[in-house]
């Protein structure tokens, strides 16, 4: 009988990984108004379990509406699953002169993994909190950076579940194309400190995001 942890490095192979991109600033979108990106991203993940690496690819559709001067929600859709995210901007640089402005970025997410040879029926649940430390360098050029941490749930319909607690870290760049649309590449990556969710050993990624303000 296979060992649990092996479905959860099939899982893994099979795409049931959590999206770890951030693709903002500490700015959120204007209150009343919308932003929809796209973007995609590869990368790499390590799984010492069983001892190999692997590619990673992921696409991704998101939408983000201002609640508030300081808050936004959003929605996002990638080729593993989906996920609800925020941004709560904690202090604003104000225009500033080589001010910082920090923010929170909570998500949740889900993927649904079909039955296989590589895993049953499952489901994978993340949290994931993002702090967002922003500086603008231009007119043009917003920088972003900060840690991140998660924490997995895989939940097979064979029975018994496994966890996981991630670290990581993300930096990416906003460069204004015009008035509306944004460019955004960032890298990013993690590394699981406890537990085996979504893998036992970690990932990183490179991506490139299009937003535009609607």
């Amino acid at each position: 009988m296979r060992s649990l942890a092996s479905f959860i490095a099939g899982a893994a192979l099979l795409g049931a990984c959590p999206s770890t991109s951030v693709y903002r600033s500490a700015t959120p979108v204007s209150e009343g108004h919308w932003r929809a990106s796209a973007a995609s991203s590869l990368g790499a993940m390590n799984d010492r379990e069983q001892g190999s690496a692997f590619p990673t690819a992921d696409l991704e559709l998101a939408v983000r509406r201002g609640m508030s001067a300081n808050s936004d929600l959003g929605a996002k859709l990638h080729s593993s699953g989906v996920e609800l995210n925020g941004t709560w901007r904690l202090r604003d640089a104000g225009g500033e002169e080589g001010g910082w402005s920090f923010a929170l970025a909570p998500a949740l997410g889900g993927v649904r993994v079909q039955e296989s040879a590589l895993s049953p029926d499952a489901i994978d649940l993340f949290a994931q909190l993002h702090g967002v430390a922003s500086k603008e360098l231009s007119k043009r050029w917003t920088l972003s950076m900060g840690p991140s941490t998660g924490l997995g749930v895989y939940w097979p319909v064979t029975g018994g579940s496994e966890r996981g607690l991630w670290l990581g870290a993300f930096i990416n760049g906003e460069f204004r194309l015009s008035s509306r649309w944004h460019m955004i590449p960032e890298f990013g990556f993690y590394r699981v400190v406890a537990g085996q969710v979504p893998v036992r050993g970690g990932a990183m990624r490179m991506g490139l995001a299009f937003s535009r303000e609607l």
